[in-house]
């Protein structure tokens, strides 16, 4: 075992020892706190930010728009402490083509870099969660070993 190897075996063991590991569902969970209305749904960007902002009440190093792979210059929406990477989607944004490119992007990013901690991440009311292409998204991630989240935004009451 490499001297490298056995520094990085040693460091996620002491995170989860200690407690400081960021996990998949602790990230979801915050997410479920942010604050999302519907006039909100126009812009992906508004909504990464104020996701952002509830991830940092709960971690530290929290980055948007984070360059993860320089060779193919992808990037993240967000990412936590280079442990735990999000791809922010617009449920009504979706196509075909779109869908395409997610999935590749998602299980590249969910195995080379994230080690599957990734969460590929839909945003959207009800209606549009029951919608076709959702569902064949949320199954291939499934299938593929993606962590797939909807996250529903209820209207005002």
């Amino acid at each position: 075992m490499s001297k490298k190897n056995f520094f990085n075996r040693l460091e996620k063991g002491l995170k989860i020892i200690l407690g400081t590991e960021v996990s998949v569902g602790d990230v979801v969970y915050c997410i479920e706190e942010a604050k999302i209305t519907h006039s909100d749904l126009n812009s992906i960007s508004k909504v990464e930010k104020i996701i952002t902002a509830a991830l940092k009440t709960c971690f530290e190093d929290v980055k948007s728009k984070h360059k993860v792979d320089e060779e193919l210059a992808l990037k993240i929406s967000i990412d936590i402490a280079e442990e735990v990477g999000i791809i922010c989607q617009l449920a009504r944004g979706l196509t075909k083509s779109k869908l395409i490119n997610l999935i590749g992007r998602a299980v590249y990013l969910n195995h080379k870099v994230y080690k599957n901690k990734l969460v590929l991440l839909v945003i959207g009311d009800n209606v549009i969660q029951k919608a076709p292409i959702v569902k064949e998204l949320k199954q291939i991630m499934e299938n593929v070993g993606v962590n797939f989240y909807y996250l529903v935004v209820k209207e005002k009451k």
